[in-house]
């Protein structure tokens, strides 16, 4: 009875016999073995995520985990805090995200809710941050797997917490270093600003390019140029690290036309800001002037920063939008006491 007493001390908590597939109880090389242990199947899932200890050591028996089952994790990699582990081996997890309203130019709070298969390995309370790999249905509703819980805690409920998750793939650790220089061309481009879901780079440089494969600098391959008229490239521009294609400086615009100054009367977009220029129109009927103005929306690059206040010349390009038609070329700061649309400067 020795093969049976190896599997015995499994957790029999159900109607049917609690056994892992992977171990066949009925060997002839465990008869003569002694060891109170028993006999038990474990594997890692890979991707960089250790297998934890309870599936090395524990005695339960679950088929659906990574670890222990026979499920293997392949697929998007997500995470999320847990708001709920009433359910028996199945937790609840809340991805919260920034949804752009493009009528109010504004972003507004939304979340969704996933249900994860949770193995017995892993304790988990409400408030813990989950690491969940997608694999096969495991039911109806049910497609990931947790493979790393972070432990966190909170204060109040776990619904009213608001926190981004930005998930990445771990990549696994390497047997061999490669080569520094043969990852030069990407290591030229990886320093540029990514914050958006798509990779940012800029259309003129060529970042799989042989001929720097022997640098070694580190700064990145970087394209400026300047738009002429007179107007000097920012130092921003030339050795700063953001991707913006309707840059008149580093993207694909360029500046033709009009040439307009005004007073930046708003600066809450994002690369967009709102100036104000004023004029002075003739009355015929009372033989005076009274005070007007005109708002305008002008794309702002990045190599510059502004605020309320400065004196903004803009240059007319091709319609970047609706009702962007201009582009600052050029910002001088300029200090005002009260608001900027209290101001009256003829330009």
């Amino acid at each position: 009875m020795a093969p049976v007493a190896f599997h015995a001390q499994q957790d029999q908590t159900e109607k049917a016999f609690q056994k892992q597939d992977a171990v066949f109880i009925g060997s002839k090389r465990l008869l003569g073995k002694k060891s109170k242990k028993a006999c038990r199947y474990w594997r890692g899932v890979g991707l960089g995520f250790a297998t934890p200890k309870e599936a090395k050591e524990g005695n339960f028996v679950d088929k659906k985990c990574p670890f222990t089952g026979n499920v293997s994790i392949r697929g998007k990699i997500i995470k999320g805090m847990c708001i709920s582990a009433k359910m028996r081996r199945t937790i609840v997890i809340r991805r919260n995200y920034l949804h752009y309203v493009k009528k109010f130019q504004r972003f507004e709070k939304r979340h969704s809710n996933l249900s994860v298969h949770c193995s017995p390995a892993f304790e988990v309370k409400e408030g813990d941050i989950i690491t969940a790999g997608q694999c096969r249905p495991l039911s109806k509703t049910v497609k990931f797997n947790v493979v790393k819980v972070d432990k966190n805690q909170i204060f109040g409920t776990a619904r009213k917490q608001f926190r981004l998750f930005c998930a990445q793939r771990p990549l696994p650790i390497p047997l061999s270093i490669p080569n520094s220089d043969a990852m030069a061309p990407v290591a030229f481009h990886a320093q540029q600003d990514q914050t958006e879901k798509a990779f940012q780079k800029q259309d003129a440089v060529f970042i799989g390019s042989k001929r720097l494969l022997g640098k070694k600098s580190k700064k990145a391959c970087r394209y400026w140029r300047g738009v002429g008229l007179g107007f000097a490239t920012p130092k921003e521009a030339k050795e700063g690290n953001f991707v913006d294609k309707k840059c008149p400086f580093t993207g694909n615009v360029s500046i033709r036309g009009k040439i307009i100054k005004g007073m930046c009367i708003s600066a809450k977009m994002r690369r967009t800001i709102v100036i104000r220029r004023n004029y002075l129109h003739y009355v015929k009927k009372f033989q005076r002037f009274e005070k007007r103005h005109s708002n305008l929306s002008v794309h702002c690059s990045p190599a510059f920063e502004v605020k309320e206040g400065d004196i903004i010349t803009a240059g007319q390009c091709r319609p970047l939008s609706k009702t962007v038609k201009f582009n600052v070329v050029k910002v001088d700061k300029n200090q005002i006491f009260g608001t900027a649309r209290k101001q009256f400067r003829l330009f």
